[in-house]
């Protein structure tokens, strides 16, 4: 099969590695928590 690869949102591979490094963040669980009486499927314990 032939496969592509799509680079969404930007020009260079380079500034893709970038735009996924400045996402790398570290969200509080108690702001997940915020969340849970709106989900489907509860977290177990």
């Amino acid at each position: 099969p032939v496969v592509a690869s799509v680079l969404t949102g930007t020009a260079k591979p380079a500034n893709l590695e970038r735009n996924l490094q400045l996402l790398d963040i570290q969200v509080p669980e108690t702001e997940f928590a915020k969340y849970d009486p709106y989900t489907v499927v509860q977290k177990l314990g």
